[in-house]
């Protein structure tokens, strides 16, 4: 299809690695909190089976927890943004939607930018098939639209009182309500 098509031009949508501004991006990682993230996530999967929470704790310090010296998970090595490069490409295999947000969130702030989580998607479109890539596609798109929105109503809406209004809690409320 050529750009005048008038099929492609209906079609046409906001590349997805424009969606948000480094400006944008930057405000939101200025705000991020890898240890409240790490420990909503923890206490939202006990919270769904109390009986998990040995197992869940185990993994949790073996993923997410503070190496010997304080800044990197002991695992493997692995740098949070290397986690989070893994763990997109696993949560778009399996073809989720709120878990891979919350990835691609977790993983654009440590580091990861759209161009990446975008070609991270794509590789797994070769490996998982077409639909994994659509699904992880659409997922980024509404990924990142729920950050600007989060992003845009922080301009609107300064803080007031205690609660930054990019740290964590509120930002995850802007993509429970993204994929609602």
């Amino acid at each position: 299809m050529s750009d005048t098509d008038p099929a492609a031009a209906a079609l046409a949508r906001e590349d997805i690695t424009e969606i948000l501004t480094e400006a944008q991006l930057d405000k939101l990682r200025a705000s991020f909190s890898e240890s409240t993230m790490s420990s909503i996530a923890t206490s939202i999967l006990i919270a769904e089976y109390p009986e998990s929470e040995r197992y869940v704790t185990a993994v949790h310090d073996s993923l997410f927890g503070a190496g010997p010296d304080g800044t990197e998970p002991p695992l493997a090595g692995l740098s949070h943004k290397e986690r989070e490069t893994s763990l997109i490409v696993l949560m778009a295999a399996q073809r989720t939607s709120f878990e891979l947000a919350i990835h691609i969130y977790w993983g654009m702030m440590n580091g990861l930018t759209q161009d990446e989580v975008a070609g991270l998607l794509m590789l797994c479109g070769v490996y998982a098939g077409i639909g994994a890539q659509t699904t992880g596609l659409q997922t980024m798109r509404s990924t990142l639209t729920g950050l600007k929105a989060a992003v845009n109503n922080a301009e609107q809406n300064p803080q007031q009182g205690d609660v930054d209004p990019l740290s964590v809690v509120p930002v995850l409320g802007s993509l429970l309500a993204e994929f609602r």
